[in-house]
Order: structure tokens, then sequence, then C-alpha cells
């Protein structure tokens, strides 16, 4: 829509950044990458980014910008979407955000609670604490805070350790500062919002397909030289990668690796879904099918 805020969410494979273009092209508008995986340069094939001739001459933004060896934060999108939001503004165009991670988009549209700076002192705890309980940091976490133990994951090392940080910082925890004030760039009132929402059948198939190709245009070789398989180190969680890396192992047959990968992208997408069912506030639900993209039909709602 004309002096929006355009966002256009969907699940891996449902066709949204081929609708995003089209309404680029309709809207005079500028694409700003949210999806978290998308940000990265060492994955372009893995990560599904947009090729240049898919771009189809629109302005791509917050593409292939990221090393995988820097991590990416959703406060750092919030930031980077932000000011990409406000240039794309000020030279007269129409911004349309486009990726599935809904919890960027949520932080964008909410805003961020003020988390606290984790202090030197804090990290040094916190690095001691990983070094001895590895195995127990769920544990661990339920006897300081019991509340944000009950909402993670024992396997979700990440968060978990966040919520270790804060609560041995602040004194409180995750789950309450997570609750405070928030302070977005944006007024709920700036933005329209697309949920791009076929049947599931639909996306599926595409997800089984597209993995193929990935393969086909070097997944592997993504894979191999991030070295993932190596040393271990802490990668984004792309679909994929995991699967091809014990492949590469030798852990699983190729065959085997692609049907896990598939597996796996199936129940991101099943996520994705029904987090948009519980999490967002859509303007407009659009069940578009592949019929309706190849066609570059855009929905009269807009």
């Amino acid at each position: 829509m004309l002096g929006k805020i355009n966002i256009i969410f969907g699940a891996t494979a449902s066709g949204k950044s081929a609708y995003g273009v089209e309404l680029a092209k309709e809207l005079d508008g500028e694409i700003i990458n949210s999806d978290s995986m998308q940000v990265y340069a060492e994955i372009p094939i893995i990560s599904a980014q947009p090729t240049e001739e898919e771009r189809a001459g629109i302005s791509h933004h917050l593409y292939g910008m990221r090393s995988c060896f820097d991590p990416y934060s959703v406060g750092q999108f919030v930031v980077d979407a932000a000011q990409k939001i406000i240039e794309v503004q000020n030279r007269g165009k129409t911004p349309i955000l486009v990726g599935g991670t809904g919890l960027y988009l949520k932080a964008l549209i909410e805003g961020l609670p003020d988390f606290p700076e984790i202090s030197q002192e804090t990290q040094k705890k916190v690095d001691e604490i990983l070094l001895n309980k590895q195995e127990a940091l769920h544990e661990y976490l339920s006897s300081i805070d019991p509340l944000a133990a009950a909402q993670l994951k024992p396997n979700d090392k990440q968060r978990i350790l966040r919520a270790i940080s804060v609560k041995l910082e602040c004194g409180d925890s995750i789950v309450k500062v997570q609750q405070q004030s928030k302070n977005p760039a944006f007024s709920r009132d700036d933005y329209h919002i697309i949920w791009i929402n076929p049947e599931r059948k639909f996306v599926y198939e595409r997800i089984n397909q597209r993995f193929l190709k990935m393969v086909e245009l070097g997944a592997i070789e993504e894979v191999v030289t991030l070295a993932w398989y190596v040393d271990g180190r802490v990668l984004p969680k792309a679909c994929g990668i995991p699967e091809i890396a014990q492949y590469l192992q030798k852990e699983i047959s190729l065959d085997e690796a692609i049907h896990k990968a598939q597996k796996s992208s199936r129940n991101y997408a099943k996520r994705q879904i029904t987090w948009a069912r519980h999490q967002f506030e859509f303007d407009v639900v659009i069940p578009f099918l592949e019929y309706n993209l190849r066609n570059n039909i855009i929905a009269k709602s807009l």
C-alpha cells in the first residue's frame, strides 16, 4: 500500500520473495530483507537469497551483508531495518520488508525491551558456568530463574545462556525484562502487513523441489567453504547446513541428507505458520498459489 511500510510475511518457499518484487514494481518500492539467514554472505544458495535475475532490477537491502562468522542479532536487525526504511522513504520510494523470521518483524513492529548491558564480570561468570555445566545448563537456569527455564527447551543453548546472563546481571528474570516498556521506531499504523499463506501442501512440495535445486546449484560447496563440519563453529541455523555437514562427515548418505533437510525445512515452515496465527495481526491474508505468482497478479485489496 502506498504511503505505508509494507511487510510481506510467509513461510519458507511460500512465494513471498516473488510477490515482494511484483509489489515493488506496483508501488515503486525497494525490498528490505527480514529473514535471519539471508543476511549472511557465505550462504546465498542454502538461505534462498533472491538472485540478480529474481530481483528484476528492484533494489534489495540487507541481503548477504554479514559474515556467518559475525553473528547477527534481532537487536541489530531492528536498528538496520529502521535505518533502511527511513533511507527508502527519503528517496520517495515505498519500503517493502520481505521475510519469514517472525521474531525480527515482531521486534521491529513492537520494539525491543531495554535489556541490561552484560558486563565483563558477568560474562566471565557465564563462561565459567558454560565450562562447568555444559550438559546441565537448563537445570542451572531452573535453579536461578525457573520462570525463564519453563519457557525454554533444554537444548536451546543460546537462549538459555542469554537468560542466565540477564539474571546474573540485573537480578530480574529475562521474562520480566521482556515485558517492560518498549519504544518502537514506527507506530503500528505506519505498517501494512501481508501474510502470504498458500495451501500447506503447495509449500511442502516447493520445499522439496527447492532443496534439490539448492544441491544442484552448490549448497554442498557452501557448507564445505564454511568448514562447519571441521571445527564446529557456531553458525547460522539454516535448514540444510547440519544435514549436509553430516553427509560430509560420512555419517549419512547424500540421499539421507537431502531427505532430512527437506523434512527439517517442512517442520520449520509449519512452525512459521503456527507462529503467524498466534503472534501477528495481519492487514491482508493472501492464499496465493503458484499460478498467481506466474501471472503477476497483485491482490486487489492492496
